[in-house]
């Protein structure tokens, strides 16, 4: 009886054994097979450009498979240019598509550069363009509007509110809110996430002009906001000729951040005490970078801070404390004030060795008597 007994166990034992082995196997292969997806990166396969009506021109960027996140993008005033970076992608384009003149619209040529995990395209441009971008499963579409002298016209035309604005975008939407620090935030829901914005503050107002955009009758009047205690006190929204207007009249001392989040641009005020106001007299930043615009949608922290080494030629050392992900829309500004925005926005602090700027979270820094404001 005991060696019927001891047989079976070990007949137990081995099938046990088997099964733990089949499933280390089965195990080992499937995590093989994640570990493959994840490192798959996107090939490019094909470029097409079509002329469109009204001097447009559409370029489509056909990838091997579904795309999942648009690319990263800005613009350089000097020399005119268009810049794609499609994240964790590769080139796997025909020899005869990877650089070409165009000559349609404002496209005058492309070419085709593969940087690590990016594929960068560069497209040299006759002027200065508005443009948008869609994703449809493995295609992204890229519309090139019209020039600068088309899109923004410095000449005056009398609005007539019974009459419709041929203007290409439009605002849809005002908003206003309280935030942090007894600050105001305006929020204007706009129809693409393409349209030129200039932002100046000119003494206590803050002026948005909109490029080539309609607003709505509904939406022209003075907004009074003054029941928010911010600097905010009223809001005045108007049609100038082809472009928006909307510009925010403020009291006391203040600052202001603008930014774009998708389709809603955003336009932050918030007061400064008398101290923050000598401060900013006395140390007021002057930046002096090239000009750049910038159009980042969910991309990651590090990967626009790279970006931006590219176009400047100096050295970012970033900490491995830095994470997260960033959308932002920039407008014609010095890069080096793009990069302060960057690294007030997501709580960063800097230190600038020579032609080397070193990066790292607040939480890392030394303690120091005070915070200087980036």
């Amino acid at each position: 009886m005991g060696m019927i007994v001891d047989r079976l166990s070990k007949r137990l034992n081995r099938t046990g054994e088997s099964r733990l082995r089949k499933i280390a196997v089965l195990f080992f292969i499937l995590t093989m097979f994640c570990t493959g997806l994840q490192a798959k990166d996107n090939a490019l396969s094909g470029i097409k450009v079509m002329p469109m009506p009204e001097s447009r021109v559409r370029i489509d960027f056909q990838f091997m498979d579904p795309i999942l996140q648009a690319p990263a993008s800005f613009i350089t005033q000097d020399p005119s240019r268009l810049v794609l970076d499609f994240i964790n992608s590769t080139n796997q384009l025909d020899s005869s598509l990877q650089s070409k003149t165009i000559e349609i619209g404002s496209l005058t040529n492309y070419k085709v550069a593969s940087i690590g995990n990016r594929v960068r395209i560069i497209m040299d441009l006759s002027g200065i363009v508005t443009y948008s971008g869609d994703v449809s499963g493995h295609v992204y579409s890229l519309i090139i509007s019209g020039t600068g002298e088309k899109l923004i016209s410095h000449r005056k035309e009398v609005f007539v509110t019974h009459r419709k604005v041929n203007a290409h975008f439009g605002i849809t939407n005002i908003d206003f809110r309280g935030i942090d620090r007894q600050g105001g935030r305006v929020v204007l829901d706009i129809t693409d996430t393409g349209v030129p914005v200039d932002i100046e503050q000119n003494g206590n107002e803050v002026i948005a002009q909109f490029m080539n955009t309609r607003l709505p009758p509904s939406l022209m009047k003075r907004y009074d906001v003054t029941d928010f205690h911010t600097p905010v006190q009223t809001i005045n929204a108007q049609q100038d000729g082809k472009n928006a207007r909307v510009t925010l009249f403020n009291k006391g001392g203040f600052g202001h951040f603008a930014y774009q989040v998708n389709k809603q641009f955003i336009i932050d005020v918030f007061p400064l005490t008398a101290e923050e106001l000598q401060e900013e007299k006395l140390k007021k930043k002057v930046f002096i970078g090239k000009r750049i615009s910038l159009n980042f949608q969910n991309i990651a922290v590090r990967a626009v801070l790279q970006l931006l080494a590219d176009f400047t030629g100096v050295n970012i050392v970033v900490s491995d404390s830095v994470s997260g992900s960033i959308t932002l829309y920039l407008n014609d500004v010095p890069w080096d004030q793009a990069l302060d925005i960057i690294l007030t926005t997501q709580g960063l602090d800097k230190r600038q060795i020579s032609m080397q700027y070193q990066l790292r979270s607040f939480l890392q820094s030394p303690r120091q008597n005070h915070r200087t404001p980036i």
